[in-house]
């Protein structure tokens, strides 16, 4: 009986050893199942790669010389907002282009040069006239300066002050009797001035007298009285 049961074990264990085992066709199966699902999902993968470059080929494209012009623009466009704007009377005067008071232009101007460094347009009388004429004709005043020809005309817009002098201008400075009320006064104060203008008028009145009627007496009595 021992031996009966003895067989029996034996022979029911190989069968029960071979149903746990796999096999090495199982293995390769697996593997190439495997192995089938990764070459689907890499072709699936594919698929969709060529599908991104299809639309991505269909979008607009750009110019390269158009994108060197963008960034030509750009660069210009932050040099010009680095540029410090200046308040300038003068060039404040004309109105700038695209403005709609452009049709108003000439009231414009007029506007703005009545402003222009806040000088008012002063109105000319005879005294003023006859001191502004001083500074024109200034070159006849002091034979050893020398001043710049040019044709000075009476600007329209200016403004007449006194000079303050300093504690440094104490030799320099005009006493109370040659200090007047305009440059006519001064210059008429000046010692200097004075025998010049009267020099230049001798002489003036010597190059007109010459040749006339009291010339031609007194050059007749020098020769009597040379006899």
């Amino acid at each position: 009986m021992v031996v009966t049961k003895q067989k029996n074990n034996l022979a029911q264990s190989p069968a029960h050893n071979v149903e746990k085992e796999v096999g090495i066709d199982d293995i390769f199966e697996k593997l190439s199942k495997i192995g089938s699902e990764k070459n689907k999902n890499d072709n699936d993968d594919k698929e969709t790669l060529e599908k991104l470059k299809e639309h991505v080929s269909k979008l607009p494209g750009f110019d390269k010389a158009d994108l060197e012009d963008d960034v030509r623009k750009n660069k210009i466009l932050k040099k010009k907002y680095q540029v410090t704007s200046i308040n300038d009377p003068i060039e404040s005067v004309l109105p700038k282009k695209g403005q709609s008071l452009l049709r108003d232009r000439t009231a414009l101007k007029r506007k703005r040069t009545a402003e222009w460094f806040d000088l008012p347009k002063t109105e000319l009388t005879e005294d003023m006239k006859r001191e502004l004429s001083i500074i024109k004709y200034r070159q006849y005043l002091d034979p050893k300066r020398f001043y710049k020809k040019d044709k000075w005309e009476i600007p329209e817009r200016f403004q007449m002050g006194t000079i303050v002098g300093g504690p440094t201008d104490y030799y320099n400075r005009l006493t109370k009797k040659q200090r007047g009320e305009g440059f006519i006064e001064e210059i008429l104060n000046d010692p200097d001035a004075k025998a010049w203008f009267h020099k230049t008028y001798e002489g003036i009145q010597k190059e007109k007298v010459s040749g006339g009627k009291n010339y031609y007496k007194d050059f007749v009595a020098k020769r009597k009285g040379a006899k």
